[in-house]
């Protein structure tokens, strides 16, 4: 059983909308770029493209796989919500967008 008198309920107040893009050369090895939530917000990612490029969380299982024309497989599912502090990396290289909404955790 969980002792559920230590938890606050907590709010999200809309924050911005963000795009992030880049391209990630081939000369990068694994991890070299690192997407990090900001503490106290909460990330929504409503969808993604990535040629080349897998993303991990936080050091777990691949998240968001890379899709190309020869391999549209469906295998991402959107929305993908990321905690304060949460962030993902590479395992590839290529171009890369994602789509997040933000969030402000308020008490």
């Amino acid at each position: 059983m969980m002792a559920l008198s230590n938890m606050n309920a907590q709010n999200l107040q809309f924050s911005q909308v963000l795009t992030i893009s880049d391209i990630i050369p081939p000369t990068s090895s694994y991890g070299t770029e690192i997407i990090s939530v900001p503490d106290g917000k909460i990330w929504k990612i409503e969808s993604a493209y990535s040629s080349g490029v897998n993303w991990v969380l936080n050091d777990g299982g691949t998240l968001i796989r890379s899709i190309s024309s020869s391999d549209l497989c469906g295998c991402n599912s959107f929305p993908i919500w990321m905690k304060s502090l949460d962030f993902i990396k590479n395992s590839g290289y290529g171009s890369y967008t994602l789509s997040i909404i933000e969030f402000t955790v308020v008490p």
